[in-house]
């Protein structure tokens, strides 16, 4: 059980009555922190938490906060929670440029959302681990989940994974959009046209009666063998692209009529409008000829470029061409490169053992850290934009956004993850083949 709690989250209120609401929603073993005001929240390490609640109750501190977990990319792994007290408020925050919203509920529904929410981070930390560190997914992140006819379990699933493709660079914001629609239109409908066999002109003439779909869906809850059915969405994400597949249990549907009616979505309808936005949207779908099984992909940017953080704003990013040399192996020297974009070969004795791609985040960090020499030669190859950074100013930096020595540690700690895995793999590839050459007694 310990593998599926949230680690630790922040809640930013000042309502003792959402306080207590948001309290009972978690379990013993985890760590919740409370912040009354902007100061508290600047003082509890942004770098701590997997989850960030924000109470709008208070609409200034709400929006504070907001504001600067939103212009910061490397804030932009903790997965935000709000909570309003008024649909107006819940369209400002719609709004707002908030690149990991996991989930937005009304305070009135903090009971009964608030652990569904929390039981779908848990059960995909996977999806949450280290997004402050971009990740190079050479060897693939997958996973399954079986949401149980929820909206909101839907809503929170399809937010972490377009929010992951995003923050890796995967995605630019605009196909974040496009991918997020998509998914949930194909997930909505295999909960409500699938499991719970809800038909179009059921559904329309709810919707028209002013009625929340989720009502509907409730009343087919209660038929025991609806309730009982999942929806399965599984996806693989790998360099080149995402796969995802989801299954429902219902009785299927002819979708093959929907094929050629790409050029007539409506994208304001409510209904209706599923499979032709996801066509429009996604890079390749196919359905089984039962119309209960859908696969689709997506395929990632070639050309992925990082955010600059507000830590090196102040400077702008150097031009290089291809084939420019940006340290020499064995050279002495007091400044690491963050990079914006390009590609880079990394060579050892005149020989190529690696790439480099913004995926890693800066080029001589290590030499800098240590006062050692290069360890290796970095040449780019593609045009490319770096910023160079001193040492001295390097540190300047730190200690005036002290949350971004953890966010080194971090960086660090997975490079150091990532070679120990790759040696390990080389370690294995070797025991493997002195087995093979080992004669049999």
């Amino acid at each position: 059980m310990a593998s599926h709690l949230i680690p630790t989250t922040i809640c930013i209120s000042n309502n003792p009555e959402i306080k207590k609401e948001v309290s009972h929603c978690f379990l013993e073993k985890e760590t919740l922190l409370f912040a009354s005001n902007a100061d508290d929240f600047d003082t509890i390490s942004l770098n701590t938490a997997s989850v960030i609640i924000i109470d709008f109750s208070d609409w200034h501190l709400g929006f504070s906060v907001l504001d600067t977990l939103s212009h910061d990319p490397w804030l932009h792994y903790q997965n935000v929670i709000t909570i309003y007290n008024c649909h107006k408020t819940a369209r400002q925050i719609s709004g707002s440029r908030v690149v990991n919203l996991a989930a937005g509920l009304s305070k009135f529904e903090i009971r009964e959302d608030l652990p569904v929410i929390l039981k779908v981070i848990r059960l995909n930390r996977n999806l949450l681990s280290d997004r402050a560190v971009p990740q190079n997914y050479d060897f693939g992140c997958m996973g399954t989940y079986r949401i149980a006819n929820s909206i909101t379990e839907v809503e929170v699933l399809v937010n972490l994974v377009t929010s992951l493709l995003y923050n890796t660079g995967k995605i630019d914001w605009h196909r974040k959009s496009q991918v997020t629609t998509a998914l949930m239109e194909l997930l909505v409908n295999a909960v409500e046209h699938g499991n719970c066999e809800i038909g179009y002109n059921e559904k329309k003439s709810y919707l028209s009666a002013g009625k929340p779909i989720d009502q509907l869906i409730k009343q087919r809850l209660s038929k025991k063998h609806i309730q009982q059915r999942r929806v399965t969405f599984s996806y693989k994400i790998t360099t080149e692209g995402s796969v995802f597949t989801i299954i429902d249990e219902g009785k299927g549907f002819n979708w093959k009529k929907y094929l050629h009616e790409t050029k007539y979505i409506d994208y304001t309808g409510e209904n209706g409008r599923g499979i032709m936005i996801a066509l429009s949207s996604l890079d390749r779908l196919h359905y089984n000829p039962k119309g209960n099984i859908v696969n689709c992909l997506i395929n990632h940017r070639d050309t992925i470029a990082n955010e600059i953080p507000i830590i090196f704003r102040d400077k702008d990013p150097v031009k290089i061409t291809a084939g420019t040399t940006i340290i020499r192996e064995d050279e002495v020297s007091n400044t690491l490169f963050f990079i914006v974009s390009g590609r880079f070969a990394v060579s050892v004795n005149s020989v190529r053992i690696s790439t480099i791609t913004p995926d890693h985040v800066f080029i001589g960090e290590m030499a800098l850290l240590t006062s050692g020499k290069r360890t290796a030669t970095v040449r780019s190859l593609t045009d490319a934009q770096i910023i160079p950074i001193d040492k001295i100013d390097f540190i300047l930096k730190l200690n005036q956004y002290p949350h971004y020595s953890f966010f080194m540690a971090k960086l660090l700690a997975q490079k150091l993850n990532k070679s120990n895995y790759i040696i390990s793999k080389i370690l294995d590839t070797q025991k493997d083949t002195h087995r093979g050459d080992t004669p049999l007694p």
